[in-house]
């Protein structure tokens, strides 16, 4: 089960690289929260990666979204 879950949000951080758009669509339907939620509900270090990974593409050319994470 990590396994899937670290690539379904490996897929997510790709998805999300160097694209605003999908950065703000994935804000606005709650996905921030729930990456939130699984990086405090699961222990595996390559998850809790791409985790941080997928947060950071986020952020990196969304000043909005900055405000709203950090």
């Amino acid at each position: 089960m990590k396994l899937l879950l670290e690539q379904v949000i490996g897929t997510l951080a790709a998805l999300t690289l160097r694209s605003p758009q999908t950065s703000i669509e994935f804000q606005n339907t709650g996905g921030i929260d729930d990456v939130l939620r699984i990086m405090q509900e699961c222990n595996s270090g390559k998850v809790q990666r791409q985790c941080c990974i997928l947060v950071r593409n986020i952020c990196m050319k969304n000043k909005e979204i900055q405000v709203l994470v950090l």
